[in-house]
Formats: structure tokens, sequence, C-alpha cells
């Protein structure tokens, strides 16, 4: 492909494909207008995922507790300039009366899981605007079951959901939905009880991370890799045993657990994944009790973090932060950072 200027010279295919790989998903997703070979250039599967892997570009995504709607911001900008997003059931949501507030599963490669209503998940693209309604799972091993776990989460070669389902006696299933194969299929698994609280499961490493109880009582930190399918544990910094309950996150690609015990909290990142020599503790300024570390601030060693009403940006290193710049600052129920990416959820 070619494009040919008015004295009739070409820009070589090879420069073309390198000046669109730089740019912004929503400038590509015009420029699919401007011809078929471009078309065809920008959705080939190989552009999509050397756009991938090459755009650094996030966004954050925070859903609404007052109502069912999402806001999105690019963080990485100087600035956060909130712009307010379609969820898929949006409108319909809560015509039910149940309640029942949207909210964020998870997200890869671009792509974001949500759920607007009770046991009904769609994957999207926030920004071209694809979406995908996860189907039913077609087997129900145990149907009293109200406290599922779900995860969403991304391997080389695939994007799968995940539901966890736990049975009264010691027995776990493990639904795993595949967006490339389109279809479920279900491991067995045991060890854990039902949840006390029911989170998705925390993506990093190629794997779904949550904090489960062991039938003999005690709580770990469990993960279930996503290409192994399979559960395994890992274990917590020595420091943290004072604390019973834990969440968990991802800050800068690690690991990240936040403890609490009544008002006391900590905030601790893994930063070698899988050796407990490794546990850091972070030190947040900005009364750590009430804020929650969302990602790094522009890529910085500054930390984005969120409270009830604010965003703010905070130095570990030093005292003091600063509220960042933004409009309309949802009351929060769920929040989730992505990269721009043009994958299509179908």
């Amino acid at each position: 492909m070619s494009v040919s200027s008015e004295n009739n010279k070409t820009i070589p295919h090879e420069i073309i494909f390198e000046i669109l790989l730089r740019l912004p998903v929503k400038s590509l997703c015009r420029f699919k207008c401007v011809s078929s070979s471009w078309l065809a250039l920008i959705s080939d599967p190989q552009f999509v995922m050397l756009q991938l892997h090459r755009n650094k570009r996030r966004n954050l995504i925070l859903s609404n507790l007052s109502g069912n709607s999402a806001y999105n911001y690019s963080i990485d900008e100087e600035k956060l300039v909130s712009v307010e997003l379609d969820f898929p059931l949006e409108q319909d949501a809560n015509r039910d009366g149940s309640g029942y507030l949207a909210r964020i599963v998870g997200s890869c490669n671009g792509l974001v899981c949500t759920t607007p209503k009770p046991k009904i998940f769609f994957v999207l693209n926030p920004l071209t605007r694809e979406s995908k309604r996860i189907p039913d799972v077609p087997f129900e091993p145990f149907p009293r079951s109200s406290d599922d776990l779900y995860g969403f989460g991304c391997t080389a070669e695939d994007c799968k959901f995940i539901k966890v389902s736990f049975g009264l006696k010691p027995n776990m299933s493990v639904a795993i939905f595949s967006l490339r194969m389109n279809s479920w299929r279900r491991v067995l698994a045991s060890g854990y009880t039902r949840p006390l609280i029911n989170v998705p499961g925390t993506l990093t490493n190629g794997a779904l991370h949550w904090r489960l109880q062991k039938h003999g009582g005690d709580f770990v930190l469990a993960a279930f890799d996503l290409v192994e399918e399979r559960f395994k544990e890992f274990p917590l910094p020595d420091a943290s045993t004072s604390f019973r309950f834990f969440g968990t996150g991802v800050l800068g690609d690690c690991l990240c657990l936040q403890f609490f015990k009544g008002k006391m909290k900590e905030h601790w990142i893994m930063k070698e994944y899988g050796v407990k020599e490794s546990w850091t503790r972070v030190f947040i300024h900005q009364d750590p009790n009430n804020v929650w570390p969302l990602c790094l601030w522009k890529n910085s060693t500054k930390l984005l973090v969120i409270n009830r009403k604010n965003l703010l940006v905070c130095d570990c290193n030093n005292e003091g932060s600063e509220d960042v710049a933004v409009a309309d600052v949802p009351n929060w129920n769920s929040a989730c950072v992505y990269v721009e990416s043009l994958v299509s959820p179908n």
C-alpha cells in the first residue's frame, strides 16, 4: 500500500505502517475511513498486536456509586479530563428496582470486563466501543452457590473470563470462558471455602489473585494461573501477621496488598513476583487509612490514589499530596486501569 502526493510521489508502506503504529487509538479508529487499504491495515491482527505492545497510553475507568455510569480519564496527561462512557445495558440496569450497581471486573489488552446486572457480564473496548456479552455458564455444579468469584485476564493466545464456584463440601469448580474459542469449559479444584467478600480477581503476571480462606481457617494469597489453569499460593510478608484481612491490587506491574485491621492499613508490593523476600512496604503519607492506590502517576514514582471524593497524587518519598485537577469525579464504586488498544472482544 502507498499514498500518492500532489507531485505523484508515494510514501512507502513501511513508513506508513510505522507512523500509524505511533498514533492514538482514537485517531486510528477515524483513519479507518481514509481508504479501504488503511482499513485493512489498521484492522490487521498483526498491526493490532504490535500497536498493543508498543502503546503505553493508559486510562482509568471509575464506575459511579450513585448510578450506572462510568467515567474515563487519561492518566498519562498533565490534566485528567473525564469522559462519560456508555456501558452495555446501562439504561436498563436499575429498572428492576434491585439497586444493583454496575461494577468493573478487570481489564487486559485494552479490554474491560463489566457486570451491569447480577450475573450478566460484558467485555468491551471503551475506545472502539465494541462489546461482547459473556454467555451464561451451561453447567452449574453447585446450583445453590451464591458466593461466586469472577475474574478476567489474558494469556499470550487468549482472553479468559473466570467464574469460581464453591460447594458445601471442600469442592470448587472453575468455569473458564475463552473469547478466542467462544466456549466454556470447567476444571475442578479444592482446598478453599466460599469467600466472605466477593471481589474480582487481581490480574498480574498471568494469574488472577484473591484472598481466600483455607478449610483449616487460615487466610492465604491464592492465584489462579491462566495458562496452567490451577490454583497456587504465595507467601505473605512476615510483618503482616498482625493483620487478618487484606485486599489485592497492582502497582507498576507489581502485586500490591492492602492489609487492614480496624482503622489501621498498610500497603505492600511484591517487587519480584513469587519471591517472599521481595515484599516491600509502601508508605502513603496521605492518610493511608482512607485511600486506595490505583497506579503510578504518569509512570513516575508518584502514586495516583483515590478516596471517596477525590483523586490524589502522593509522593512516597516525601510527605504531602496534591489534588488532581479533574472535573466530575464520581462517588466511585469500582476502578480499573487499562491500556489503549484496538483489540476486539469479538
